[in-house]
């Protein structure tokens, strides 16, 4: 599967979000082991508990853009691009017969004989 990074599509300003993502992982990594190591003070436990739950979840969408670890996307790709490649043949194959189906409605058509209006069953009499 092709890697979605910006650096490599060429996107302006990839290279800053990298490095603001790399200073969030190392701050991130730094506040974890801080909360390991060091005894949070009472007052303020409920508040960094907070702020380590939201960092969590940024970090999280940081690994999920790049490494994208969903195997369900991959998955579901793979599944997508066989189903177009069914499609594409089936619809090749009902193009090849087309040309010969219509030839021959051609040739076994008749034209329809012109409505007469004096004969016309919806037209109305005054």
């Amino acid at each position: 599967m092709e890697d979605r990074r910006a650096v490599e599509v060429g996107i302006p300003g990839a290279g800053l979000r990298d490095g603001l993502a790399m200073m969030y992982t190392l701050g991130y990594l730094a506040m974890m082991a801080a909360l390991m190591f060091f005894t949070v003070p009472e007052a303020n436990e409920k508040l960094l508990y907070t702020l380590a739950g939201i960092m969590s979840g940024a970090q999280l969408a940081i690994i999920k853009f790049y490494f994208d670890g969903s195997k369900g996307s991959e998955t579901a790709t793979t599944a997508n691009i066989a189903r177009a490649a069914r499609t594409d043949g089936a619809l090749q194959e009902i193009a090849k017969t087309v040309p010969a189906a219509a030839a021959l409605a051609a040739a076994g058509a008749t034209t329809a004989p012109a409505v007469d209006p004096s004969t016309d069953p919806l037209k109305k009499e005054p």
